[in-house]
């Protein structure tokens, strides 16, 4: 019997059941090196669960964003509920890392398409109210 938990170092999760292919190779088993996480941020971003979660510790388990510091988590890793409220961030047109976010950061960055000038035009606004 194969292992069937996730071959990424630092990482225990189980991998996905042992499979049939169809076609051709039908008759032969095939085994899954990863768990599901490692391969979905390994085809997205080239990292490993556990080095997303080592850029979740790095940033003492708290959302990128400076302004806020609310207290992150990705499913799983030991805290209630049944989704995460963490995000992988990244520059969309070079593919890199920037930090895992809150949802919400993520979100609004997303609504702003990455571009400065529409944030300094939202904190123009914004700052207009107060004075």
């Amino acid at each position: 019997m194969r292992n069937l938990i996730c071959q990424s170092e630092g990482c225990n999760l189980p991998v996905k059941e042992p499979h049939f292919r169809t076609g051709k190779r039908a008759d032969k088993l095939y085994y899954y090196k990863y768990c599901q996480p490692c391969l979905n941020l390994k085809k997205s971003y080239g990292i490993t669960a556990p080095e997303r979660d080592k850029l979740l510790a790095n940033q003492e388990g708290l959302c990128a964003n400076k302004g806020c510091l609310k207290k992150i988590y990705f499913k799983g890793k030991g805290f209630e509920g049944d989704s995460d409220n963490a995000h992988t961030d990244h520059n969309h047109r070079t593919g890199k890392i920037r930090g895992i976010l809150c949802r919400n950061c993520n979100m609004a960055l997303g609504m702003l398409e990455d571009k400065p000038q529409k944030l300094t035009g939202l904190f123009d606004y914004l700052k207009k109210e107060i004075e």
